[in-house]
């Protein structure tokens, strides 16, 4: 079974930097947002096996998307990231809150 992965990043070149390396594997299906409003009116319960999150967002922190995601899930627990920079993107730093939950 594939596990689902939900990124949720308001820039879209590194929701989809993430996307492509997770898909590599072939054992995740991946939904990718840019807009967390629209992440949160479609997040689910039992939905997602893990929470890739930027925690700097204009339209909400991470902190507080993640406190909206676990009143819609309560199993959803969290893991922290405090900085990732991927290889391929050169001085820039990108901030996560990784969740996840066991189904």
């Amino acid at each position: 079974m594939m596990r689902r992965v939900l990124i949720i990043d308001d820039e879209k070149d590194v929701g989809n930097l993430f996307k492509i390396y997770l898909e590599k594997s072939g054992e995740y299906q991946i939904d990718v947002y840019t807009d967390p409003v629209d992440a949160l009116y479609y997040f689910k319960k039992g939905l997602y096996d893990l929470v890739l999150l930027d925690l700097k967002m204009p339209q909400i922190d991470g902190i507080s998307m993640y406190q909206q995601l676990k009143k819609v899930d309560s199993n959803t627990g969290s893991v922290n990231l405090r900085y990732y920079s991927p290889p391929l993107i050169q001085n820039h730093k990108y901030y996560y809150l990784l969740l996840y939950h066991y189904t």
